[in-house]
């Protein structure tokens, strides 16, 4: 006789439905070994109280972030060399999301208004064409290939333009070079 797996189903008093064990987060604390509310209501139940109480939460983290500036210092002091070696290997894992955040960062300085989307986005609606020279962009080449797609503001950031969709076009990377901070008469390209 093959040995049976039985599942065990927990009660989640927010849905009110019966479900498996692995629809619950684990907490030792807790009798069955689980938390009572399912991930999905405690997801959602998270959330609720962050909105609510987001002025609390904000003025907890600042007065927090006050008392123990002194030892993030040195800690950050004592271990300076792991930190320089794990901000380098997680640049090169998350290239695309440290990019995308010094966009952003970089929109925020001159006060742009910055909307969140993803460069192949705006690559796919380019149909891989550079915008200025009007040749095809190989979407295998990477940075820092001058050939390499690159995602061009049409009115810079420097010039009081925005972050968006409609304000970014595909460019090569050394086309990109050329142009700089100079709106190109040719670029007309707003929808």
């Amino acid at each position: 006789m093959a040995s049976e797996k039985h599942t065990i189903l927990i009660y989640c008093p927010c849905c009110k439905q019966e479900k498996e064990a692995s629809a619950f987060h684990k907490d030792r604390r807790s009798a069955t070994g689980y938390q009572c509310y399912c991930i999905t209501c405690h997801k959602v139940m998270r959330d609720i109280y962050r909105n609510t109480h987001r002025i609390e939460i904000r003025d907890q983290s600042k007065t927090y972030y006050v008392m123990h500036r002194e030892e993030r210092h040195i800690y950050y002091e004592e271990h300076r060399d792991q930190k320089k070696a794990y901000d380098k290997e997680y640049s090169l894992r998350e290239h695309e999301k440290v990019k995308a955040k010094d966009k952003a960062k970089r929109a925020r300085k001159y006060t742009a208004t910055v909307e969140r989307f993803n460069d192949i986005e705006i690559f796919t609606r380019d149909k891989w064409i550079c915008q200025l020279c009007h040749r095809k962009v190989n979407r295998r080449l990477k940075y820092p290939h001058p050939l390499s797609p690159s995602l061009d503001h049409i009115i810079p950031l420097s010039k009081g333009g925005v972050h968006s969709r409609q304000n970014c076009c595909l460019v090569h990377l050394q086309c990109n070079n050329r142009k700089q901070n100079r709106s190109v008469s040719q670029q007309t390209r707003l929808f």
